[in-house]
């Protein structure tokens, strides 16, 4: 997602927050109870969890045109 990074290049503050797959397979073991395995067997599935938020000093920092290539990369696979 590379063009998350021009947006981050932009904001005056930056919060990021990574669980990747050994994240995501350590967490599992938490849920011990017979009542969690629906959520055990969900957590499975999950390659990792990507969140990005940007603080911005000013309105107009970034574009349309910058929401909508994110958007595109979120819409195409791979």
């Amino acid at each position: 997602m590379d063009q998350l990074d021009v947006l981050a290049n932009k904001a005056s503050e930056t919060v990021e927050v990574k669980l990747d797959e050994h994240l995501m397979q350590t967490t599992a073991k938490f849920f011990s109870d017979p009542d969690d395995a629906e959520i055990k067997e969900v957590l499975k599935g999950v390659k990792g969890i990507y969140v990005k938020r940007f603080e911005f000093e000013k309105e107009g920092e970034y574009s349309e045109a910058d929401l909508e290539s994110i958007r595109s990369q979120l819409r195409n696979p791979g």
